[in-house]
């Protein structure tokens, strides 16, 4: 072997050993970084909701604990969405529905398809009203205005558990707001230019004690304008006994709906 080939050989092991160096601390590069990511994934915060309380089994629960169907309106919502009626409620509840009737009962409450015929007033209603623990069976509830409310729960599903045989669709659980430890005093005021309807209302709320406290709500509602018109005549309104074909009562006048032109 020559002198050349000698220093070729040499020169070539020395240019093997410079590259090992550097691709020994390019993998230390990526070892070191990758315990760098890690950390800064454990240190951002989880992103929790706030837990959700409800009633549904007659006890202060989560609402990921009970075993049932819930939608829950919290009071931030139903102030928001100005949920004053259980037909408002229902325009934001999927599967909620309420048809209002002439006689009878005056309302359905459909709950998943499930409901009566609004023209009996004699068969109570399939969903359960319940107000502050209050059974309420019939659908004219859907007739009273709700203020200052805390929650609506709507259990979807029989219930007969804790709430009774007549909540076979579910049940619809209205909460009014109790009084906080703290003084409150809330006054509202609204028009409604279309309907000529004018709207009060306020609350007063205080402690009276470390367990007690008091709580008066008012609201007030007077429709001038109304949703329909009514230009028909008065008309004449007889009622007859069936069994002998005489009338039981003296003629009264009374107002009757005017039908449309036929064209």
């Amino acid at each position: 072997m020559t002198m050349r080939s000698r220093r070729k050989v040499l020169m070539s092991s020395g240019r093997r050993k410079e590259k090992r160096p550097r691709c020994a601390a390019l993998t230390g590069l990526f070892l070191c970084s990758w315990p760098a990511v890690d950390a800064l994934a454990q240190a951002e915060p989880a992103t929790e909701l706030p837990p959700v309380v409800v009633t549904a089994r007659k006890v202060q629960e989560e609402s990921q604990n009970v075993p049932a169907a819930v939608t829950t309106l919290r009071k931030e919502e139903v102030e928001r969405f100005d949920v004053s009626t259980i037909e408002k409620a229902a325009a934001i509840t999927p599967g909620l529905i309420i048809t209002r009737g002439n006689s009878g009962s005056g309302a359905s409450i459909n709950l998943r398809g499930i409901g009566p015929n609004f023209s009996s007033i004699g068969i109570e209603q399939s969903v359960a009203v319940i107000v502050d623990g209050v059974y309420y069976g019939q659908g004219r509830i859907i007739d009273e205005a709700f203020f200052d409310l805390s929650q609506i729960e709507i259990l979807k599903g029989p219930q007969a558990l804790y709430w009774g045989k007549n909540s076979t669709a579910g049940v619809l659980s209205i909460t009014t707001a109790n009084p906080g430890p703290r003084r409150e005093l809330v006054g509202r005021v609204g028009y409604d230019f279309k309907t000529q309807n004018r709207m009060a209302g306020f609350v007063v709320s205080s402690p009276m004690g470390d367990r007690v406290g008091l709580r008066l709500s008012v609201n007030a509602e007077n429709m001038h304008g109304g949703y329909v018109r009514n230009d028909a005549p008065a008309g004449t309104y007889t009622t007859t006994d069936v069994a002998t074909g005489t009338p039981t009562a003296p003629a009264v006048q009374v107002m009757t709906l005017a039908s449309a032109p036929s064209t």
